[in-house]
């Protein structure tokens, strides 16, 4: 302790047992005290709000309050200052009760305190532990804020390593888009249209890509329809592992319960799963894909809510991942591969989250890894049809197209005139408005809008349909957008329109959703 005297606020309404107090910390060797006193909390509250107290012995009966609430309203205004109980009574839940909300120790008038040794103790004890909890909490503090400089830096780095990525996967697809382009126009005619199909691939390829970012970056809100996923699984297993040395064997329940999921997402989930089975197998090997219905009961060990789900498992022999890496595996960039960006299993985790799902991984060093799925199911019974013969869906009527794109405006054009449209153009809400409203006078109305969602720097299709449907509500609109993470994309009635069509799309999924929209009646009320 220092030679600094130690300045004590007693709050005691009992002037005996102030008188105690006082007469054993004048007794006291090897410390000086201070004694400040108060008679009511009203009073104490006051002398504290003034400064300079180190350690507070506290009566828990006074003429204005009584009980543990006596210590509440200290607390909260001397959270730094060391607090001491005075109480009468020997009650063991009110002392363990006072200490877990904050209080040094707890001592019992007429018994503890008569003991000079046991008081000054007290006091000098529960000003070193409260320095010693404040130290600790700097130390916490201090600690907390070098960790967020860390993860700051980590992510600015894992930017950098995204942003490569990106750019090399790019310049990959953009190279193929105009190589192939450049030798098509240098070719007869009738050579033309394998090249063509080639620059069509690579834009599938970009498609993809930017897919994953955007469900990866900002957890792209999902387009779901209830749906069986036996084919998915099938086809996606298939297309993953074609031409590898690397075979798939199935175990999936012929009843299996269907799910509402966005197939597109679900695909891409699993195409990432067996990509990291298949990359972890390089000598061969088979992968293992079953699936199953299951009833998740309360109690279960799975942090889901209880209900029907399915659990889809893809299991590899593959060399396994080490113990210390199973819990980062899900983590942006994260990757031990010499090749590859990371993404993969971190958008897989962000797209199941999104259904309401949950991944768990088990893997064991030379035996392999399997990752298991649960997704919400609907014991719903759906149809399965077969293959059909490809139809692009043709029709008639006016369309108004809005983007601020002109290539856009140009490609789609030409599209709906392929179909048996006319089409008329618009750049942004403003411009859509007005055209809407000219055709409506003059008697040649639209039957239909398609409105980018996004328009930088102007009204875009969110804001445009509003306005519209003030106006005319029967006008019918489909939201186009490569945004697929935009809430409007996920659940576009409840912003007004009829349809919705995600860029790039193509022309027989665009025909399909004009003529459904076209034909099918919507309420406007």
């Amino acid at each position: 302790m220092s030679n600094k005297p130690i300045t004590i606020l007693l709050i005691e309404d009992n002037s005996y047992d102030v008188e105690v107090i006082k007469r054993a910390l004048d007794k006291a060797t090897g410390a000086t005290f201070d004694l400040v006193c108060a008679v009511r909390l009203s009073e104490g509250l006051t002398i504290l709000a003034r400064g300079g107290i180190d350690v507070i012995l506290l009566d828990l009966g006074l003429p204005d309050s009584r009980g543990i609430d006596t210590f509440t309203q200290v607390y909260a205004q001397a959270k730094d200052i060391p607090i001491v109980i005075l109480s009468g009574l020997e009650d063991e839940s009110l002392a363990i009760e006072t200490l877990s909300k904050g209080a040094q120790d707890y001592l019992v008038k007429g018994k503890d305190y008569l003991n000079t040794e046991l008081l000054t103790r007290s006091i000098r004890y529960a000003i070193q532990r409260k320095k010693t909890e404040q130290d600790l909490f700097t130390e916490r503090r201090k600690m907390e804020e070098e960790i967020q400089k860390i993860q700051k830096i980590q992510k600015l780095e894992s930017v950098g390593v995204l942003a490569g990525g990106i750019a090399h996967d790019f310049n990959n697809i953009l190279s193929a888009i105009l190589t192939n382009i450049q030798i098509a126009k240098m070719q007869k005619r009738e050579d033309i249209s394998k090249h063509l199909e080639k620059v069509e691939k690579a834009i599938y390829r970009a498609t993809n890509l930017t897919h994953q970012l955007l469900t990866f970056a900002k957890g792209g809100a999902p387009i779901k329809k209830l749906g069986s996923v036996i084919g998915l699984l099938q086809e996606t297993a298939i297309f993953v592992l074609h031409g590898s040395n690397v075979t798939c064997e199935f175990s999936i329940a012929g009843d299996l319960w269907p799910v509402e999921c966005d197939k597109s997402q679900i695909s891409q989930a699993i195409n990432n799963f067996i990509i990291n089975a298949r990359e972890a197998m390089p000598e061969g090997g088979t992968v293992v894909i079953s699936a199953k219905n299951l009833l998740v009961e309360k109690g279960k060990d799975l942090p889901v809510e209880e209900g029907k789900y399915i659990e889809i498992s893809i299991k590899d022999e593959g060399i396994g991942i080490p113990k210390e890496n199973i819990h980062k595996i899900f983590d942006p960039f994260f990757t031990t591969k010499h090749k590859g960006d990371g993404l993969g299993l971190a958008s897989a985790y962000s797209i199941i989250k999104n259904h309401d799902g949950y991944i768990k991984a088990e893997s064991k060093l030379g035996v392999g890894t399997t990752f298991n799925v649960y997704l919400p199911a609907r014991e719903e019974r759906i149809a399965i049809r077969g293959k059909e013969v490809e139809e692009i869906p043709c029709g008639q009527g006016r369309i108004l197209l809005m983007d601020d794109e002109e290539i856009v405006r140009e490609a789609t054009g030409e599209v709906l005139k392929y179909l048996g449209y006319e089409v008329e153009f618009a750049k942004n809400g403003h411009e859509a408005i007005k055209l809407y409203k000219k055709a409506e006078e003059s008697k040649q109305p639209f039957d239909l809008v398609i409105m980018d969602l996004t328009i930088p720097g102007g009204m875009g299709g969110k804001e445009a349909i509003g306005k519209l449907k003030e106006i005319y509500p029967g006008v019918k609109a489909i939201v186009f957008s490569g945004y697929s993470n935009d809430p409007v994309m996920a659940d576009p009635e409840k912003y007004g329109f009829c349809g919705v069509l995600p860029k790039p799309y193509k022309i027989k999924e665009m025909g399909e959703v004009l003529h459904k929209v076209l034909t099918r009646k919507f309420n406007t009320e």
